[in-house]
């Protein structure tokens, strides 16, 4: 299997742990004390941070030595002088397909690149039709989520709080807004095809016209590659909610949280919940979580999932712990006591 690493970005550093077995975890000392680490490309050849100061703003920093030592990239996303500000780095992906790098950031836009290092803004995005009509939900205009076609390198899908799903057919050259079937967040508002807080969104690994979305007011499911989309959620207490995950073997799973308004475990119970595709509805797979009297909240990248032959399912809190299940094994906590956690990932050597 080899070494199982899992980072974990706080808005106080990196931390990482490492297993050769899934079973036992060594917690490492955090690397970039002091700076926010929202997101983490962990590649073999090289590691690509988001980062953010308070003082020094958003930036990508780049290891080739596991960490060692950090880069800043010179050409890290900037919007031209006078149109919007890059505040934070949400998200990094590397196409399977093109070996092109892409980030998506706040204020929402999408950025690529050839290296890793030298960025350039999608102007197809940012001069898209609908701009004008973009809003930011509580966590900022952002574009938190990129997905790819496994096999056609034209298709690529993101999405973005509070603004919606789209789809690009032409490798980014255009872009179509995918909303139809999503309720909007403000129902009083002049209709547009925008305005839909989508908080997560991911892929079937098998089926690539199969997608899956966390919304504000809803869990969601499309058949037709996001150009419908319908509701899935019996059986959960909730439909509010961030992260979204799904492993290799086809399990998809959720956190509930309280709603819009409170965000924090539905119930007061810290649950994980899993979809039934045989019957639609979602069943409680909690077992070895603490149960009642857990009022911790989960961000929308803070759950990730392995490609082991039994996938492992991680997610962190904002309370700074983090939970790691193997296979159908029950959760376990992993050591420490973090700050407060925004991402994970993980790198399989």
């Amino acid at each position: 299997m080899g070494t199982i690493r899992l980072f974990v970005g706080t808005e106080k550093g990196l931390f990482i742990y490492s297993s050769p077995d899934r079973q036992i975890w060594n917690l490492e000392e955090p690397l970039l004390p002091g700076w926010e680490v929202s997101s983490v490309l962990p590649l073999k050849d090289k590691w690509l941070l988001g980062t953010t100061h308070y003082v020094y703003g958003a930036t990508i920093r780049q290891s080739t030595d596991e960490g060692k030592t950090f880069t800043q990239c010179e050409a890290s996303p900037v919007y031209p002088e006078g149109s919007f500000t890059v505040n934070r780095i949400w998200q990094m992906v590397k196409h399977p397909l093109t070996d092109k790098y892409y980030a998506g950031v706040a204020e929402a836009g999408l950025f690529q690149s050839d290296d890793g290092e030298n960025w350039e803004e999608v102007k197809s995005l940012s001069d898209h039709e609908t701009r004008s009509l973009w809003q930011p939900g509580k966590g900022g205009l952002c574009l938190h989520t990129i997905l790819f076609h496994p096999s056609n390198p034209e298709r690529i899908w993101l999405a973005m709080s509070a603004v919606g799903a789209f789809r690009s057919d032409d490798g980014g050259k255009s872009w179509q807004v995918k909303t139809k079937g999503i309720d909007p967040v403000i129902t009083d508002e002049k209709p547009s095809e925008v305005g839909r807080c989508v908080h997560k969104m991911v892929l079937h690994p098998k089926n690539p016209d199969k997608l899956f979305l966390q919304y504000h007011h809803g869990v969601y499911a499309s058949d037709d590659a996001g150009d419908n989309w319908y509701k899935i959620e019996e059986g959960l207490p909730s439909n509010f909610g961030f992260p979204m995950a799904m492993t290799h073997d086809e399990k998809l799973f959720v956190i509930p949280l309280e709603s819009d308004g409170l965000r924090f475990s539905a119930e007061g119970e810290l649950r994980v919940f899993q979809f039934d595709p045989s019957s639609k509805s979602w069943f409680d797979s909690s077992e070895g979580l603490e149960g009642r009297g857990n009022y911790d909240t989960i961000l929308r990248d803070a759950m990730t999932v392995d490609t082991q032959a039994s996938p492992g399912v991680y997610f962190g809190t904002t309370g700074g712990d983090v939970y790691a299940r193997i296979g159908d094994d029950p959760w376990q906590r992993l050591p420490g006591s973090l700050p407060r956690i925004s991402m994970l990932r993980v790198l399989e050597s």
